[in-house]
């Protein structure tokens, strides 16, 4: 069985050269997979790449092959899918300070702080799908890997807002997982987690679902015809008007489902500004695979009145990564964050 972190494991400081975990984002349709390295407080990419999701049974492999991870470190994090947390709340002061507050309506938790700063989300348990940890640990076996930390979105999510832009810590800030299920979003303050809600509905597959029925192709087909669109720039490969025809089918059966994840992150909103003003991000980034589509991105940014910007991290050897990496880099770079 995989370890969890705990105080016997050395986070080794940012130095001349470090090289980071490999950082695996085990998500419900793809893997993610990065490796980073700190060299004299400058961060370069060593690997990036993905695979799509195998079944978890009959103990299939994971390729990686080409990853070179033989003993390297290995940190995963996993989606909402695949585990549940039961929330609880570090507090360092006053046990008045902080309010957990249950809408039974939604089966979310949110913790609301009254004092600035005074306290920030912590999970009491964490429970991972048995078939995902046993599948996990072969695999760990199979690579001759060293498997650290089972991390949760809350944390990864956090930590990869700060990667994008440290400044962001001296902030209140928030980021959207735009995932296949149901995005995950979160409220970060002081380098800590403050807020998470699941939104219920938005996800990938259900906002490109009757794309996928006209087309009838998988949702990894669709990700790649929607590519081929920006409102700017319809379609490079055929003619102007073909591609505005196009355009504007398919944002006819998306623009429906991103109406409901902008009811979703109002509605989110709204309960900051009631319940807790000081949680209220200046600033959404989007990570996940929905942020890898300009045509989604452009859509959603219409219709929110908060700063959206687009998950990215430029490294040292000029490699960028994309929105889909960044939990895995968030994993990876726990080498030398603390």
């Amino acid at each position: 069985m995989l370890r969890t972190l705990s105080k016997s494991i050395l986070v080794h400081p940012f130095d001349a050269s470090a090289r980071g975990w490999v950082g695996i984002d085990f998500g419900s349709t793809a893997i993610k997979i990065v490796q980073l390295r700190g060299r004299f407080r400058r961060i370069e990419c060593l690997l990036d790449t993905w695979i799509e999701t195998p079944p978890l049974e009959n103990g299939n492999p994971l390729e990686l092959v080409n990853a070179g991870v033989s003993r390297q470190p290995v940190a995963f994090v996993t989606s909402m899918q695949w585990m549940d947390l039961d929330f609880g709340m570090d507090i360092p002061g006053d046990p008045d300070a902080l309010s957990l507050t249950n809408d039974p309506t939604q089966g979310t938790a949110y913790l609301v702080p009254t004092i600035k700063g005074s306290g920030s989300v912590k999970p009491r348990k964490l429970q991972i799908a048995p078939g995902l940890a046993n599948w996990l640990s072969d695999q760990a076996l199979q690579l001759d890997c060293d498997p650290r930390i089972i991390d949760a979105p809350p944390w990864t999510l956090t930590r990869a807002m700060l990667l994008h832009d440290p400044a962001l810590k001296n902030s209140t800030s928030a980021i959207l997982d735009w995932s296949a299920s149901d995005p995950l979003l979160v409220v970060q303050q002081g380098g800590a987690p403050q807020f998470t809600r699941r939104l219920e509905g938005g996800g990938l597959q259900q906002l490109t679902s009757k794309i996928q029925e006209r087309l009838d192709l998988p949702l990894h087909c669709i990700m790649h015809y929607l590519t081929r669109f920006s409102t700017n720039s319809p379609l490079n490969t055929e003619s102007v008007a073909e591609g505005k025809r196009q355009l504007d089918w398919a944002l006819s059966l998306l623009v429906p489902g991103i109406q409901v994840l902008v009811e979703q992150l109002m509605k989110s909103m709204n309960y900051l500004q009631w319940q807790c003003k000081e949680l209220v991000p200046k600033t959404l980034l989007i990570c996940g695979g929905g942020a890898t589509l300009p045509i989604l991105v452009e859509a959603l940014s219409r219709h929110l009145n908060i700063p959206v910007q687009v998950w990215e991290m430029r490294t040292a050897d000029g490699h960028r990564l994309g929105p889909a990496s960044a939990q895995a880099a968030a994993m990876s770079a726990l080498e030398w964050m603390k």
